[in-house]
């Protein structure tokens, strides 16, 4: 027993072929790329539109951002050469009173110093 649906392949083969022109198709296609075409750069016209404020609001915000990291870049060395200055002050010092045998004393030693003086 055959299957009923096993000669619809062909009847559909026929009239795909009996209904279909060659030259038509060509032109059919050529039409629908073109169109197809247009639609895409219309489209991209559209994005190139979209994407210029966008684009100048990031690169105006990284212009504004890159004096930011610059100032703070430098206050950053500014700091750190300070402080290996005042590291080297106070080595030398360090040195130069120990090789004189003398104390080296903060301002709070001597307060306290003053206050012991006071007292007796």
């Amino acid at each position: 027993m055959s299957d009923p649906f096993d000669d619809w392949e062909c009847k559909f083969d026929g009239i795909l072929s009996d209904g279909y022109d060659e030259d038509i198709g060509s032109d059919d296609d050529e039409v629908t790329e073109s169109k197809i075409k247009d639609f895409f750069d219309d489209k991209a016209l559209e994005l190139r539109k979209l994407q210029t404020p966008l684009y100048d609001e990031f690169y105006n915000s990284l212009n504004a951002a890159i004096p930011s990291l610059n100032f703070s870049e430098r206050q950053r060395k500014w700091k750190e050469e300070l402080d290996q200055e005042l590291e080297k002050k106070r080595e030398m010092m360090h040195q130069g009173q120990a090789s004189v045998g003398v104390k080296t004393s903060s301002p709070k030693d001597e307060a306290f110093i003053g206050r012991k003086r006071i007292c007796k």
